[in-house]
């Protein structure tokens, strides 16, 4: 079966999951979607067996410890944003920047059963 990309949409949390119908080849790129969600693209081959497959993804912010199971680095994105309150000070509207660091856990790819 032919490779194909395939876009997917994670949340920001040490540790994301992400669920194809498709054989993983590579992790291609990562961007902000916002200040709590990623968008990331990977090069697959679609499933011909039905099966569905979950892979993991790591995401850390800068200075964190990485888990040690967070593999090959996937990509850094930032988003840019504005702070509007503050709990001491009130409304403050400063600007903030979050920057994410994106790995693949290796080994976790784990047929689940047929896909739906």
């Amino acid at each position: 079966m032919s490779r194909v990309v395939w876009k997917f949409t994670v949340p920001v949390t040490d540790r994301a999951t992400v669920v194809m119908d498709a054989q993983l080849l590579k992790w291609l790129h990562v961007e902000s979607a916002g200040p709590d969600m990623l968008t990331v693209w990977a090069l697959v081959r679609p499933a011909a067996d039905g099966k569905a497959r979950r892979y993991v993804l790591h995401v850390h912010g800068t200075g964190h410890r990485l888990s040690e199971r967070a593999g090959r680095h996937v990509g850094s994105v930032s988003w840019h944003g504005i702070k509007t309150t503050d709990l001491l000070a009130g409304p403050v509207g400063e600007p903030i920047v979050f920057v994410w660091h994106v790995f693949a856990e290796n080994g976790t790819e784990l047929e689940i059963g047929a896909a739906a």
